[in-house]
């Protein structure tokens, strides 16, 4: 069994995803560095984020200098909703919002370059999550004062891994013409066009695209010279 040298407070959904990735003979909540790690296991480190990488940036570079390092993050495919009412009751129901793998940049953005480095690889669990919701009248506005205080995981789908730029890319591959914008992306994979330029940003910062020209306010972007003799562009 894995090894528990310490126990941290940590969310429902988080605990899941590390009881699912350790294995026989790994360490939990491992100190290592000066940091707390959530797995160490016998030729990596494993680190699992529920939030917004931006929090474990500054750790996993540091760390990434030293060890390999193994990078876990969760996009709900699919959400239940669970209301916790006042009279002790609750309420489910299936949100509408389905998370899509190219959510991805979404989290890069906050170091995109990190995909490049050698000693590091990046696994996205998509998930079915449950959100357990309390209502608190002085937060979440935006929800309706609906806060969320829990993440579950009923189910893991699926697991995608990268393991550098190209990795990235190929969930365009042959879905763009050799020039393209972020039009173009946004419209090959039904995502959004902010989400199609956080896709742009990151697959920039790794020299993986390159702007070549501008049509009205538009950037034009292709291939770097490489990666196009490798017929990832259709």
């Amino acid at each position: 069994m894995p090894t528990n040298i310490g126990s941290l407070n940590e969310s429902a959904l988080h605990k899941s995803l590390k009881e699912l990735k350790a294995v026989d003979g790994d360490v939990i909540e491992c100190p290592v560095d000066g940091y707390i790690v959530d797995i160490k296991q016998a030729d990596r480190l494993v680190e699992i984020q529920t939030r917004n990488l931006h929090r474990v940036v500054p750790k996993i570079k540091d760390l990434v200098e030293r060890y390999s390092l193994h990078l876990v993050y969760p996009i709900a495919a699919r959400t239940t909703i669970t209301k916790s009412l006042d009279n002790g009751s609750e309420k489910q129901r299936r949100s509408p919002k389905k998370g899509t793998i190219y959510e991805v940049f979404a989290a890069l953005v906050a170091a995109p370059t990190l995909i490049t480095h050698p000693h590091f690889s990046l696994e996205v669990a998509m998930i079915h999550e449950e959100q357990v919701r309390v209502f608190d009248e002085q937060k979440g506005w935006r929800r309706r004062h609906w806060v969320i205080v829990e993440r579950r995981l009923i189910e893991l789908i699926a697991t995608h891994c990268f393991n550098g730029a190209k990795d990235l890319w190929m969930l365009f591959a042959g879905r763009l013409p050799a020039e393209f914008t972020t039009k173009d992306i946004a419209e090959s994979v039904q995502i959004t066009r902010r989400l199609a330029q956080q896709a742009v940003y990151c697959l920039r910062h790794c020299g993986t695209i390159d702007v070549v020209g501008k049509k009205r306010n538009e950037l034009i972007y292709k291939l770097t010279s490489g990666d196009q003799d490798n017929n990832f562009v259709r």
